[in-house]
């Protein structure tokens, strides 16, 4: 009959389990540095002198330092959200305000950005 094999195939021998290769084995993943919590706050107190003082390019330069130093800081970038409203770069400000989330007033001052959110 035709298709029919003559004989049954011969079974694979069973293959111990390969190893990966030693350069693509996963690396360990560097861990951030905890934010030094005390230089952060220090950062966010002069970032606020500046801001009731209205030096928006000092709170500007304070907050992207405090991000930096700490990139989960919501105040930090509240601060230079605001600092950029203030100074006329509303296009800019609306990645800031938006991490900033609800507090300080962050939602009016993204609607008075135009952020359109």
């Amino acid at each position: 009959p035709r298709g029919v094999p003559d004989a049954a195939p011969e079974p694979r021998a069973a293959q111990p389990p390969r190893r990966a290769p030693p350069d693509a084995r996963p690396r360990a993943t560097r861990r951030r540095p905890r934010p030094d919590r005390g230089a952060v706050d220090r950062l966010l107190a002069d970032a606020e002198a500046a801001r009731r003082s209205g030096h928006w390019l000092r709170v500007l330069a304070l907050g992207e330092r405090a991000l930096s130093a700490d990139p989960s800081s919501r105040r930090a970038a509240f601060l230079i959200g605001e600092a950029l409203v203030e100074s006329g770069d509303e296009r800019k400000a609306c990645a800031y305000l938006r991490k900033a989330g609800t507090r300080w007033g962050a939602p009016a001052l993204r609607r008075r950005a135009g952020c359109g959110d």
